[in-house]
């Protein structure tokens, strides 16, 4: 991305040092044809003076830039809702199978942020039934975050995510990911350990959250928790009203529902 906004920024600097050094040009008494190093030279001379040139290209390109990312992150979050809505996702889900309205949330298991989100998704799923959410995985904290996410992939094999999911985000101590405190979080959610182990390391698991890393590549969103319904993308920590008020306007005008 960097090399692109350089290579475009760099572009639009020399075609506007080009304008201008070319109407200084033709104002110059003519004598034959321009060298390469006349050429610089007063190209050189028209950014010396002229340094708001640069200035004013810097600003065009970033704004073609962040225009063109954030156009690509709403067709990626409308992708993804899409896929949700027909049942194509690899990604777990809390909610009634028959919800009306999908809510796809992204988050990291030790991301403080999305503890702290957590409460806000149960209290819109509280106060809107008709609401099922869909959790994006990702692992942007670690490796830890990653066998978290690998665990509760494992729990959701054997239908056991919800209470996996709220215990990650509740337990009164912190779940580190070693075989000890995992082990001790499947007696109490019950899950089979032992199978939940040798299912965090197939190929399944490895390909489901692969499809989530790739979907979170093309949101391009720097952190988490992100929460997309329907045609809104909530960057950060948001309150349940917000998001129910968000819930509402997909019900009036049907966007966002199955």
């Amino acid at each position: 991305m960097l090399l692109r906004q350089f290579a475009g920024t760099r572009c639009l600097v020399l075609f506007l040092a080009l304008s201008v050094s070319t109407r200084a040009a033709s104002q110059a008494p003519s004598t034959g044809e321009l060298s390469f190093d006349t050429f610089r030279k007063m190209l050189e001379r028209v950014l010396e003076t002229n340094p708001e040139i640069v200035k004013t290209a810097v600003l065009r390109a970033e704004a073609v830039e962040s225009a063109r990312e954030e156009a690509e992150a709403k067709r990626a979050a409308a992708t993804l809702i899409q896929q949700v809505q027909a049942g194509a996702t690899v990604m777990p889900s809390v909610g009634s199978q028959a919800a009306k309205f999908m809510i796809v949330q992204v988050i990291d298991y030790r991301c403080p942020f999305c503890q702290l989100m957590h409460p806000e998704t149960v209290k819109v799923m509280h106060d809107r039934p008709d609401v099922r959410v869909s959790f994006l995985l990702t692992s942007i904290l670690g490796q830890d975050s990653e066998t978290l996410a690998r665990f509760a992939l494992a729990a959701d094999e054997q239908g056991k995510f919800k209470a996996v999911h709220n215990a990650l985000f509740t337990s009164r101590t912190a779940v580190v990911a070693s075989d000890a405190s995992l082990a001790a979080l499947a007696k109490r959610t019950g899950v089979d350990w032992m199978q939940a182990r040798a299912a965090m390391r197939s190929a399944a698991i490895d390909a489901r959250l692969q499809s989530m890393r790739n979907s979170w590549e093309r949101l391009k969103q720097p952190g988490t928790p992100l929460t997309i319904i329907g045609e809104d993308v909530f960057a950060g920590l948001t309150k349940s009203d917000e998001l129910v008020r968000s819930l509402s306007r997909q019900t009036a005008s049907g966007a966002g529902s199955r």
